[in-house]
């Protein structure tokens, strides 16, 4: 056992720069399993919410990064990415890309159509989450508020800063994004009607990751990334909505 630690180590100092902590580990695996586990064994979205959303997502950075001893409050908004040099440019640059990302999600569905996603597909699923049509309202304004935001503070904000001390920047940027497009391939290949646009979607979500990753390490900022899926999120919610 001591042995394969040992390698597993060595295997992170070569890939990263040096070996990533425990707690680190736990974060980019933990949260990625919680949406796994909330969707296939316990089937309800609101453990989505409440354990991935709220609490990896949310509580979480803030408890290790403000808990005794730690960061200040207006330093862990600068860690981040919500404050400091540049935020004005980097909201620009936030709200052109949110406009071409939600404006390219509404054209694929408009000229895809029924194969792009039906509502034969969502309906069953979101019932077979414990959301139903009584809970629709609720969980798209849950999602349409808190689920860019939130995922965008701990993929792009927290992990990058937590992780700022490896060498080799482009791996552990392509570690967080692969362990972010992970879990999407639950709800993909459920709600999409064809397997090849469910495949492409989901190259799609982890090329996003990678390009909101790039502009958080190159603006520093942490808006571009979460304005442009903020927008992502509306459209998908916008075009579900009228699924439903």
């Amino acid at each position: 056992m001591t042995g394969m630690t040992t390698t597993m180590m060595i295997e992170c100092q070569v890939g990263l720069g040096k070996s990533i902590d425990k707690v680190s580990w736990a974060l980019l695996l933990g949260a990625p399993l919680s949406v796994v586990f909330s969707l296939l064994i316990w089937h309800n979205v609101l453990a989505v919410f409440t354990v991935y959303h709220l609490g990896f997502c949310l509580v979480l950075p803030v408890v290790l990064n403000l808990g005794p001893g730690g960061r200040g409050f207006s330093e862990h908004l600068a860690d981040l990415g919500l404050k400091g040099p540049g935020t004005g440019r980097s909201l620009l640059l936030g709200l052109v890309l949110a406009i071409v990302s939600g404006g390219g999600i509404l054209l694929a569905n408009h000229l895809l159509g029924a194969a792009f996603l039906t509502g034969n597909e969502v309906g069953p699923a979101l019932e077979s989450w414990a959301v139903g049509q009584e809970q629709v309202t609720l969980a798209a304004i849950f999602l349409g508020l808190v689920n860019a935001p939130a995922e965008e503070l701990f993929w792009r904000g927290y992990l990058p800063y937590r992780l700022a001390g490896h060498s080799r920047r482009p791996n552990v940027l392509l570690l967080i994004s692969v362990c972010y497009a992970s879990y999407h391939g639950v709800t993909v290949f459920i709600f999409f009607a064809s397997p090849g646009i469910s495949t492409l979607i989901l190259a799609g979500i982890f090329v996003a990751g990678l390009l909101w990753a790039w502009l958080r390490e190159k603006t520093g900022s942490v808006w571009p990334a979460l304005l442009s899926h903020a927008a992502v999120t509306a459209a998908y919610v916008f075009i579900w909505l009228n699924l439903t």
